[in-house]
């Protein structure tokens, strides 16, 4: 770069020239300086382009190429214009001037006088004529109309003069006058023509002129009688005779109108008890009674019924009047490809950059979020491809604690790379508030891999705080895809851990009154209100102001709803505010409110009564709809619920589906664990092996993809036998068998070892199946809107109820958190209701939302009210759904259209009932034959008698007598005489049998005493002997002491054990007995008992204590007597140290990340930079030293200097960073500080 300063070499380093460019600006001052002088030329040239007097030579006068500039007096010349858009001077306004005031053209020349052609000045006679004018019949003046607008004119002699008034009144006259004579005016043609008529004449002598009113049309008209109701008409032609005869069944005359009501000669109406006439109030009830009957006939007549759709959720059915609802629900099996990460409660689950940490203040349904703070991300790659025939979202909950800058998101992301395909943006402006953030991955996706890469969190570094949580990747139908967004995505494909199906539907109807019994709605039971009833409160004021207590209830956002209660007098009103209490939706009034409930989800229900005034409130009633909707009369709260135990699953476009009428689910999925599977076979390939199982019993056996669903694996695509098909599965090599696909050499113990077992496996079956599914309740609909509500995770079990006082009252609870022994099964969002035995037992208070329970659901009871004798069984819905259900996505309700279609399904809900109660009845039959076949039984097992007979041949006579003598038939008998060789008994006559020992041999004789009491128990042919046998045990002589006697099977046996023990006391624990050679004599030891010794090791040697130790005594060790732990040279218990002391030390390799950690770079402030993140520390780091190469990237950090230096040889600036950066972190374990991005380095870490 050269120029009249300096010169550059552009090839140079700047360190090497940067001095000339110096020298080049002390050049640029120089010149600058000799220009910038008072006197100088150039400040005088500026000083005159300055001057308003001589700017560019500026002038007044009209001189060209000049800048117009005004004189003293404000004005400038010109020269005279030419153009059009010329500025004209004052003497060509003048001329003009001059002109107009003499009217003289532009020529200069006065107008000439106007003719008939051309414009001009008027002439003199033409001014004399205007003078004239006149409204007179005046000739050769200019007519003109007078002040009525009347202007006359002479006599008119020609046809175009004008006529006057005088003229036109007297044609009118004549034409009167003609008008009104008698003279017949006609043509001379006419008057030929009736010259030629005779006197006395008549044309056409048949016509009619007019019979009663009706014309004669034509000359020869005809005219026709008929005959009416009661009148017939005959006719003579031959003697021109006409006959009309009455029949007597002729319509009444008009005299009729006299016995009406009101005339001559009235005759009265009819009553229940007198003939008369009918009245028209009888006569419109009869029509309307056909009417009426004629739509009872249309009701009566079966209607199709009508189906609703729903899902998960609440939803609206208008139902034309009361009937059943029968409620089909269909089967959903959904998948989270990302299993339980989403659940964001483990950070070690992702690959974490940045501020990140796990939360609990702000969660969703899982109980934990990430937060992120300024920076930081998570990323994780998947081994699943995304089907391209088919369709995904990608959503999780968002929480802004707070936000100033920055950006966040969730990506998809290439699997293995940074390459982003789709992104969830959020919105900034949503401060406090959660929001559900998605993105719809479509078919024919763009991702490139096998599988795809996930990152969530902040992807530019800034000031927020943000709470993920939530987070999942699910597929979904084309038509969700096309219909569903925002948080609608989240309330029909919630989050869920890996793979769930539909399970524990329950579908409510809400009541036509929402309003709960009071005691479980909350509303406030203070010193002010009261309960009476169930439906009746009290408000007592005693102040100068009056007081109210409200119901909190829940509504659905913009709809019509009216809150109505009796009240006993005139102080008590009711009305509608928002769940909080501050907006009125309805104002007080004693009549029923009608109000919207507009965004409100909740509201509450006030009553209020005046001060000094006590109020009563009966009959609480909320409907949906306006006043018209209250039933005629009170109607308490009828929730219904109808509950199955039922799990309804899917794969493709096959579903379960449960009809809730027939308490059955039509089965065509099903589900195993990986676990149940039966290995076969190890294939080996020439890329990959496979590991080949059985396929479930009853899986459909066809060959092909879509048969069946793996919890966390992808279905093998393209060619069986390449490598990218390690880790998945297919059906498509045999119909009897699924293939797990594995590296080369796998064995099937290193893949379960490897592999998830417990991962779901469904699929198609071969055939479906009708099961029943225990169920309750039953579901009706009331006319009207009525609201419908699907959920899922519905559980009944056992509950053990624990008793604890609630504000100083004894209760007892269920599922409190404090009392552990009444927990359920699992968390509970909400209890449903509590059974006593088989029936609901409304005396439980449901707790909601409550912090005491575990979940915010549970129930409490007086313990005047519990009974500890019964067993208590809930209902429930769990809160941790996303570990046990998916939502609901396809359900439907049918209800009558009419009341035919009522009564018809009513018939078919009877004909079910009845069947059912039938099979109860035989069940129940079953049930007593079995328990009379017991009573039987047990009464033979009472028998009881006294032999006689022989002493080989008893007989025996029993009470209670027995039925006969089946096997299990114990008996109790007292012989008369010892038994003889092979004994038998025949009891009650049913026969003789054997008694036989345990054994199976017959008791020798003489082994049964005479007066002996003995139980024999048959097996249908002989009577065993109880009581005997084998429980004479195993003892041998050997084992008896020697001079005693033990009997056995063969008799006495006399034992030959000697006693030969030496110990002594001392020689025995202290607190022990022991014999010696007298086996009657307990000795008692006195060896101490020394229990678990525990030596020290010290500088001197100790005794070990005499007496007993039980083995589980130490001598101490330590983990830490090692050499390195020892001064060098130093001998402890035989290990020689070789510790040199000073400061701990450790080397390594770390790896820094990309440009998006802050640190507070000195002198410029916060930057991004990449960081060095060294973990597993056994210690604070002290000193630490990064460096790559020959030292061409270093960095060195010193706690000492509280700053970290970043540069190096190839470096072209040094560094120096603040250890207060927000990316800076040291900890026992932990040293994150900025270093060159993306870059690896060794490290030497000291101690601090």
């Amino acid at each position: 770069m050269a120029n009249r300063f300096t010169n550059l070499v552009g090839s140079d380093r700047i360190s090497d020239s940067y001095t000339q460019i110096n020298d080049g600006f002390d050049g640029v001052e120089q010149e600058l300086d000799a220009l910038d002088t008072s006197t100088g030329t150039a400040q005088q040239d500026i000083n005159d382009h300055k001057a308003a007097t001589t700017a560019h030579s500026s002038t007044s006068a009209a001189t060209a190429g000049r800048i117009m500039q005004r004189d003293a007096q404000g004005r400038a010349k010109v020269a005279a214009p030419a153009a059009s858009d010329d500025i004209a001077r004052k003497q060509e306004v003048d001329t003009v001037q001059n002109n107009l005031t003499t009217h003289a053209g532009s020529g200069g020349s006065a107008h000439a006088a106007a003719t008939t052609s051309t414009a001009g000045f008027m002439v003199a006679t033409d001014k004399d004529k205007l003078d004239k004018s006149t409204s007179a019949s005046t000739a050769n003046t200019l007519m003109q109309r007078d002040g009525n607008g009347q202007a006359n004119v002479g006599t008119p002699t020609a046809n175009s003069h004008i006529a006057r008034k005088q003229d036109v009144d007297a044609v009118q006259s004549n034409l009167t006058t003609h008008t009104s004579d008698s003279t017949i005016h006609v043509t001379s043609a006419e008057k030929t023509k009736l010259g030629g008529i005779q006197t006395g004449a008549e044309v056409n002598q048949n016509a009619f002129s007019q019979v009663n009113n009706v014309p004669a049309n034509s000359k020869t008209d005809t005219l026709t009688v008929e005959g009416g109701t009661g009148i017939t008409v005959t006719t003579d032609p031959a003697n021109k005779k006409m006959t009309i005869t009455a029949t007597g069944t002729s319509t009444p005359g008009a005299h009729a109108s006299s016995h009406l009501s009101g005339g001559s000669d009235p005759i009265p109406n009819a009553t229940t008890t007198t003939s008369g006439l009918m009245a028209a109030a009888d006569k419109n009830a009869i029509t309307n009674l056909q009417a009426d009957v004629d739509a009872l006939e249309a009701q009566l007549a079966e209607a199709a019924t009508i189906t609703h759709t729903l899902s998960q959720g609440q939803s609206i059915v208008e139902a034309q009047q009361a009937s059943g609802a029968s409620v089909v629900v269909l089967g959903q099996t959904r998948y989270n490809l990302l299993g339980s990460d989403g659940r964001l409660n483990n950070l070690s689950t992702f690959s974490i950059a940045g501020n990140v940490t796990l939360s609990t203040a702000f969660v969703r349904n899982t109980g934990s979020s990430f937060m992120f703070v300024d920076t930081g991300q998570g990323t994780k790659d998947y081994s699943l491809t995304l089907d391209p025939t088919k369709e995904y979202y990608v959503g999780c909950w968002v929480y802004i604690e707070s936000y100033q800058s920055g950006g966040a998101n969730i990506t998809l992301r290439d699997f293995g790379t940074n390459q982003t395909r789709y992104t969830a943006v959020i919105n900034y402006s949503l401060v406090g508030a959660w929001q559900f953030i998605s993105v719809k991955i479509p078919k024919n996706n763009t991702l490139v891999g096998d599988g795809f890469r996930l990152r969530f969190g902040m992807n530019t570094g800034g000031t927020m705080v943000m709470y993920f949580a939530d987070l999942r990747l699910i597929e979904i139908s084309s038509s969700e895809f096309s219909s569903l967004t925002g948080e609608a995505l989240d309330t029909l494909i919630p989050y869920i851990d890996g793979m769930q199906s539909v399970r524990g539907v329950s579908v409510a109807v809400k009541g036509r009154n929402q309003i709960l019994p009071l005691h479980s709605t909350g509303v406030s039971t203070t010193a002010v209100g009261e309960i009476l009833e169930p439906y009746k409160y009290r408000l007592t004021s005693s102040g100068a102001s009056g007081v109210n207590a409200f119901i909190t209830i829940s509504v659905l956002p913009n709809r019509q709803y009216t809150f109505a209660a009796d009240i006993n007098n005139a102080n008590g009103t009711i009305g509608v505010f928002d769940s909080a209490g501050s907006a009125s939706l309805a104002s007080y009034g004693t009549t029923p409110r009608t109000f919207n409930s507009g965004a409100n989800t909740v509201v509450r229900l006030y009553m209020r009564t005046n001060a000094n005034t006590t109020s009563e409130f009966a009959n609480h009633t909320l409907v949906l709809g306006d006043a018209s909707a209250l039933p005629p009369s009170f109607v308490p709260n009828q929730d219904q619920t109808h509950i199955a135990d039922v799990i309804l699953r899917s794969i493709g476009n096959r579903r379960d589906v449960y009809n809730a009428n027939l308490g059955e689910v039509w089965r065509i999925v099903g589900e195993v664990l990986l676990s149940d599977l039966t290995y076969l076979t190890t294939v080996s390939g020439t890329n990959v092996d496979r590991i080949v199982y059985n396929r479930p019993s009853g899986m459909s056996g066809v060959v092909g993809s879509g048969i069946a669903l793996v919890e966390g694996m992808a279905e093998l695509s393209g060619a069986l036998d390449q490598a990218s098909n390690v880790g998945k599965y297919g059906t498509v090599h045999g119909a009897n068998i699924i293939d797990f696909l594995v590296a080369k050499g796998t064995t099937r113990a290193q893949f379960e070892a490897a592999t998830n077992m417990s991962a779901k496996i469904v699929y198609r079956l071969a055939a479906p199946v009708t099961e029943p599914v225990p169920h309750s309740g039953a579901l009706t609909v009331h006319p009207g809107p009525n609201i419908v509500e699907v959920r899922t995770g519905y559980r009944r079990e056992l509950a053990t109820p624990q008793s604890v006082s609630i504000s100083s009252v004894p209760h007892y609870v269920i599922n409190r958190t404090a009392q552990a022994g009444s927990a359920l099964t699992g968390r509970t969002n909400e209890v449903l209701r509590v059974y006593k035995g088989g029936q609901v037992d409304d005396k439980w208070t449901i707790r909601a939302n409550d912090s005491n329970y575990n979940g915010g659901g549970g129930a409490s009871i007086p313990a005047t009210d519990y009974d500890p004798n019964a067993d208590y069984y809930v209902d429930y819905i769990v809160l941790d759904r996303h570990a046990y259900t998916t939502a609901v996505s396809e359900a439907s309700v049918t209800v009558a259209a009419n009341l035919g279609s009522a009564v018809g399904a009513n018939t078919e809900d009877i004909a079910r009932v009845k069947t059912h109660n039938d099979k109860q009845d035989t069940g129940i039959r079953e049930l007593q034959l079995d328990a009379w076949a017991l009573e039987t039984m047990a009464a033979n097992r009472n028998g009881y008698g006294v032999t006689t007979g022989t002493a080989t041949a008893y007989t025996v006579t029993l009470t209670p007598a027995p039925v006969g003598i089946p096997a299990g038939l114990r008996i109790t008998v007292k012989l008369h005489v010892a038994n003889g060789a092979n004994p038998s008994i025949n009891a009650n006559g049913f026969g003789a049998s054997p008694i036989l020992r345990a054994n199976g041999s017959a008791p020798p004789p003489g082994l049964l005493k005479a007066g002996g009491i003995y139980t024999l128990v048959s097996d249908g042919t002989a009577f065993t002997l109880q009581g005997e046998g084998g429980e004479y045990g195993d003892a041998a002589a050997g084992d008896v002491l020697a001079g005693k006697t033990i009997g056995t099977e063969d008799g006495l046996v006399t034992g030959t054990l000697a006693l030969t023990g030496d110990a002594t006391a001392a020689q025995v624990l202290t607190g022990r007995t022991y014999y010696d050679t007298d086996a009657k004599t307990r000795r008692t030891g006195s060896m101490p008992n020394r229990g678990a010794v525990t030596i020290t090791p010290g500088t001197a040697n100790q005794t070990i204590q005499n007496g007993y130790h039980n083995g589980s005594g130490v001598v101490q060790g330590s983990a830490n007597l090692t050499a390195a732990n020892i001064r060098s040279g130093v001998n402890i218990f035989g290990v020689i140290g070789t510790l040199i002391e000073g400061k701990r030390v450790a080397t390594g390799t770390v790896t820094s990340g990309a440009l998006a950690v802050q640190f507070d770079q000195v002198g410029t402030g916060l930057v991004l930079r990449g960081a060095a993140n060294i973990t597993g520390l056994a210690f604070t780091a002290g000193i630490a030293i990064l460096y790559r190469n020959n030292f061409e990237y270093l960095v060195v950090y010193a706690a000492t200097t509280d700053r970290v230096f970043v540069g190096g040889g190839t470096s072209t600036s040094m560094m120096y960073y603040n250890a207060t950066s927000p990316g800076f972190i040291r900890t026992s374990s932990r040293l994150q500080i900025p270093a060159q991005e993306n870059t690896t380095f060794n490290y030497i870490v000291i101690e601090e």
